[in-house]
């Protein structure tokens, strides 16, 4: 189960061989890569490449497409939706758009991309979201891209500490190794955030470390998957777990249950 699914493209609004994006396209390409390497299921999340001309609209569309793309690929397949909003359009906007995420939409949790929304993490108008998703019992998923220093560590480390009751998903941990060893000095010292296995460095066995040292259950499979253009052709995360020494349990552990523990799914 890979909790890294992105709705939406990459680029300017064409797809690799210059087609426009259709959603039955990209769902096609999606699900057959799925296939190719036993992906039972995947968590859809907004493309945060999105055009902002009309503010709280244009986050409102991205959070809708997410919602329909996984009406057509069904709930067996994409299981849960996750929706954003964006810190720069105000803290009544952003939470009524909370609200509608959960009670119109049916998402199960919150993700931004601050390097892509124009602000830090650590910016103090994060608060009242984050207390929201507190509220209403949701888990939060933050990435934090090694080339952004608007989504360093410490700007993680602020939110860790302020909302302990709070379970956070740090997208993109194990992309570079020295960033990864300042994650799992964090990792060490709360125990309310998961290290997602995307882009994993390939040189010293990263994933098996953080499991090692953190346990299985704070490491979750993740590939950062964008179908238009697609952003791998094979996961090499999921290759590596798969040809690991890590045990059958922790294998399951990263592979499948801590998904279904997070969202509190059946088989958890």
């Amino acid at each position: 189960m890979d909790i890294h699914h992105h709705v939406g493209t990459l680029d300017v609004g064409a797809s690799a061989d210059g087609a426009p994006w259709t959603m039955e396209r990209d769902l096609e390409a999606r699900l057959a890569l799925m296939e190719r390497y036993a992906v039972d299921a995947a968590a859809l999340m907004p493309a945060f490449h999105f055009e902002r001309r009309e503010g709280p609209r244009s986050v409102s569309r991205a959070n809708d497409r997410v919602a329909q793309y996984q009406r057509l690929g069904g709930a067996e397949q994409f299981p849960i939706a996750l929706g954003t909003v964006d810190p720069l359009m105000g803290e009544d906007e952003s939470v009524a758009e909370m609200r509608r995420m959960r009670d119109e939409l049916g998402m199960a949790g919150v993700v931004w991309h601050h390097r892509f929304q124009n602000v830090y993490m650590s910016d103090e108008r994060m608060d009242p979201l984050l207390r929201t998703a507190e509220a209403f019992g949701w888990p939060v998923f933050l990435h934090v891209f090694p080339e952004s220093t608007m989504e360093a560590p410490w700007t993680l480390e602020k939110w860790l500490e302020r909302f302990p009751g709070v379970t956070f998903v740090a997208l993109d941990s194990l992309m570079a190794f020295t960033q990864s060893r300042y994650l799992l000095s964090l990792g060490h010292r709360y125990d309310n955030v998961l290290f997602e296995t995307a882009g994993a460095f390939p040189v010293g066995r990263l994933i098996r470390s953080f499991v090692r040292e953190l346990g299985a259950h704070r490491v979750i499979y993740g590939s950062d998957l964008y179908m238009s253009p697609p952003t791998y052709d094979s996961p090499s995360p999921l290759l590596e777990i798969r040809a690991s020494d890590l045990t059958p349990v922790e294998r399951h552990e990263v592979l499948v249950g801590d998904f279904l523990r997070l969202f509190e799914l059946e088989g958890a």
